[in-house]
């Protein structure tokens, strides 16, 4: 009984560590970088987006339950839109790709729950698979939404790569970074 008690605890710190992480990057990030130029600034996407993935995929590997990491799928966005981070860019049309970051966050989470947890296959295959797809919905939401002229082409060329590469990129170093958190909480475990 004690060692349930103990486990949940556990459970529970993780949960709350991960929702903090997301706070960090979604709200608080954005907030500090408002008005500023710096090229860090312009380009915090390369910070946050790695963090938030890594994030996602630690929460859909730990979590037990899918509804647990289901708002964590739509936190993210939900607190950049809070922070102001689409308006401080200047670009009103991100607005319109969030229903799409939803959906691709949540294939990424669907692909490491079922491909790693159900079918048990390798981690980076896995990885593969979740940051293709993440990037393909992310991408063909933008592609649909650019082809039904409702993102206009001057805020679209500066769009083009952050729905698309910088996705697979953010993507690719947050299923890393994932990976060496979850590795150190297999080490961890084998030693309790």
């Amino acid at each position: 009984m004690e060692k349930i008690a103990v486990k949940r605890v556990a459970v529970a710190a993780e949960t709350i560590t991960i929702v903090l992480v997301l706070v960090m990057c979604g709200l608080v990030v954005p907030l500090l970088l408002r008005g500023q130029t710096t090229v860090f600034a312009q380009n915090a996407q390369f910070l946050i987006g790695p963090m938030v993935n890594c994030a996602l995929i630690v929460a859909a590997i730990r979590f037990k339950r899918i509804w647990s990491t289901l708002g964590i799928v739509c936190l993210p966005s939900a607190l950049a839109i809070a922070g102001g981070m689409f308006l401080a860019i200047g670009n009103i049309y991100l607005l319109f790709m969030v229903p799409f970051i939803w959906l691709g966050n949540l294939a990424l989470v669907m692909t490491f729950r079922y491909l790693r947890i159900r079918s048990a296959r390798n981690y980076i295959t896995v990885a593969a698979c979740a940051v293709v797809t993440k990037a393909l919905i992310i991408f063909g939401g933008f592609a649909i939404l650019f082809a039904a002229g409702a993102i206009s082409p001057g805020p679209a060329a500066m769009m083009w790569n952050t729905m698309g590469v910088y996705q697979l990129i953010t993507a690719t170093v947050g299923a890393f970074l994932a990976f060496g958190i979850l590795y150190m909480y297999a080490r961890r475990k084998k030693h309790l």
